[in-house]
């Protein structure tokens, strides 16, 4: 339910954090690794081809943490899940750790279990392969307001820390509010005041909003 994006001071690191189930880190019987490893280096062996199915999904199919561990020559991941937390370092597509078990410390003081579950992944892009590894902090807003549009009541934020500047997108009514936007933004005017919103709840999910303007 929600995503934190944070670009860094150096303009080239950044760290994406969620409130999720937190990937999984146990070992896979047959590549006698963990799934964090499996889908921080493998190809095609995120959620969508386990079937982890997620109500909230944006990504590529199964490619998207694989290739950004690729193309980072630093990467951290970080796994809150059934009371414990996990960490691995990685680089250009490869685990430069062995997965281990931080200890936590409780609000006391004291050693205690974790309290809730997400995934951390801190990057920096491997300055080797992109000619400039830094981060446009406008594609990145835009990207991410696209996002919350796309699902209806995900909370997503981005602290730009080079500008000191925090943004939140939140969007209740997903699409309708997305239509809303563009039709202001295009000075388009609509023909009638309520527009045809049509959602499905079946595999796959089906979402539509349209409306008939003057143009």
């Amino acid at each position: 339910s929600r995503i934190e994006v944070t670009l860094h001071k150096d303009g080239s690191t950044v760290t994406v954090s969620d409130n999720g189930r937190g990937i999984p880190v146990d070992m896979h019987p047959k590549f006698k690794k963990s799934a964090l490893e499996l889908i921080l280096t493998t190809l095609h062996a995120g959620g969508k081809f386990e079937g982890l199915n997620y109500s909230h999904s944006g990504g590529l199919h199964g490619v998207g943490a694989s290739v950004v561990t690729a193309l980072s020559d630093q990467l951290l991941a970080r796994v809150k899940r059934e009371g414990a937390e996990w960490q691995q370092t990685f680089s250009r597509g490869q685990a430069t750790s062995k997965l281990k078990q931080i200890k936590q410390i409780g609000e006391n003081g004291q050693a205690g279990e974790v309290r809730g579950s997400g995934t951390t992944i801190t990057f920096h892009p491997d300055a080797d392969i992109f000619p400039s590894i830094i981060f446009t902090p406008e594609l990145i807003a835009e990207r991410l307001e696209t996002k919350a549009y796309l699902h209806k009541g995900l909370s997503l934020t981005f602290r730009n820390e080079v500008s000191g500047k925090d943004s939140r997108y939140h969007y209740a009514d997903g699409l309708k509010a997305y239509l809303a936007k563009l039709l202001s933004a295009g000075d388009k005017k609509a023909i009638i005041p309520e527009v045809f919103h049509l959602e499905r709840a079946d595999d796959p999910p089906l979402e539509c909003v349209l409306t008939w303007t003057e143009s």
